[in-house]
């Protein structure tokens, strides 16, 4: 059941949309609702830096989204691995166009712990932890 009237959503995408749906499946249960969309225009959609942000949510169980930024186009690796190096999962492996991307990490096979992500670019590298929790 969701109660609260006004919650606010961003979204990052690489290219214009051309429609957004909003619980095309209706599993969202609402006592009273209005629905606002528009587009923020603030300039440029494409990222001035490389950054690596922290997953989302964080504890997650199971699944988690990490979101990077690409200032240009770069071969981009985003790997998972758990606390003693062994790589887990390669969830990125390929040339990327300038932009804002996101990606989501199932842990659903893997025991509670804490992980590591590194995402790494022909400029950048970053690594960042992440908690699972079961």
């Amino acid at each position: 059941m969701n109660s609260v009237n006004n919650q606010m959503f961003s979204f990052y995408f690489n290219r214009q949309p051309t429609a957004v749906v909003f619980d095309p499946s209706n599993m969202i249960v609402i006592k009273t609702a209005s629905l606002t969309m528009g587009i923020n225009e603030n300039g440029t959609t494409t990222p001035d830096r490389y950054e690596l942000h922290q997953n989302e949510p964080n504890p997650f169980n199971p699944v988690t989204n990490i979101n990077y930024d690409i200032p240009k186009n770069s071969f981009v690796k985003l790997v998972v691995y758990d606390l003693l190096g062994k790589e887990i999962k390669t969830l990125v492996n390929e040339n990327k166009t300038s932009g804002r991307y996101s990606v989501s990490f199932n842990g659903l096979n893997l025991p509670s712990g804490v992980y590591l992500y590194r995402l790494e670019t022909d400029n950048f590298t970053d690594v960042k932890k992440m908690l699972m929790i079961k």
